[in-house]
């Protein structure tokens, strides 16, 4: 019986709480699709440190990035979360909120933010309460007619995106990185595309925090051509949105690696 387990019939209810929370929860979880199914990799420092690097013997490390699903070398987590979850009844009813409330949910290629939402229950996906948006984000290196491919993906999926986002009763914090905005609408000037692609958002519950890449003066040449936002059109950007009723900010840099969110 799973209540004779000492560690249900020994461990405080508030003390095996903490265990959950410390083996499944205060993560960032990178979900990613493989083999036409979602998985998860932790968001550790060696996780960045290789997405980022340069080094041809671990480029594969960084494949999602472009291509927004990993390539047959990279391995999905060596422990999958869900071993815990389902070790028994009882554990899974007591920890599976810890999952959805505790862990910040990064989601690189938009598709896969409405495959999320889908596969799991409609109750734990309206427990959520943090996520990371990253949009139209590419590699100086990146090939530009992969980068094209993948914008024109992520342009005819960013209005789903935004209804599912809409659709988290509890979400407390969203951050939103955007890239290469202009995208969204290459007939318009770079800040008309960003006020159209962020207006979609205005009746999420969070507070939201919009990250642009800063002004570089002096950069390497990439492969694509990167239309950036400039500060004071930032600031325009933060208070037009917010004269709309959208508790936003806007920041400058993409905060991509920040050490708190490792």
């Amino acid at each position: 019986m799973q209540t004779q387990s000492t560690l249900f019939s020994r461990i405080h209810p508030e003390l095996r709480l903490m265990i959950w929370k410390h083996a499944i929860g205060a993560q960032t979880l990178h979900i990613v699709s493989k083999y036409r199914r979602l998985g998860h990799a932790v968001c550790d420092e060696d996780y960045w440190e290789q997405a980022r690097s340069e080094r041809p013997d671990i480029r594969a490390s960084s494949y999602l990035f472009v291509y927004g699903s990993l390539p047959t070398t990279k391995q999905l987590a060596d422990w999958s979360m869900c071993n815990l979850l389902v070790a028994c009844r009882k554990l899974y009813n007591e920890a599976i909120s810890i999952l959805y409330q505790t862990n910040t949910f990064a989601l690189w290629d938009l598709r896969t933010i409405t495959a999320f939402k889908d596969g799991i229950p409609s109750r734990s996906w309206e427990t959520i309460r943090s996520i990371d948006v990253y949009a139209m984000n590419y590699r100086e290196d990146d090939n530009a007619a992969a980068v094209e491919v993948r914008s024109e993906l992520e342009c005819a999926h960013w209005s789903q995106s935004c209804s599912a986002l809409l659709s988290l009763p509890n979400l407390r914090s969203l951050r939103v990185f955007m890239g290469n905005v202009s995208k969204f609408n290459e007939e318009s000037t770079t800040y008309q595309a960003a006020l159209s692609a962020l207006r979609p958002l205005r009746g999420v519950g969070a507070d939201c925090e919009v990250y642009f890449p800063e002004e570089r003066p002096e950069r390497r040449r990439s492969q694509w051509r990167l239309c950036r936002i400039t500060e004071e059109e930032k600031r325009r950007l933060e208070h037009q949105l917010q004269q709309e009723g959208f508790r936003c900010r806007v920041h400058s840099g993409t905060q991509l690696y920040s050490e708190h969110r490792v």
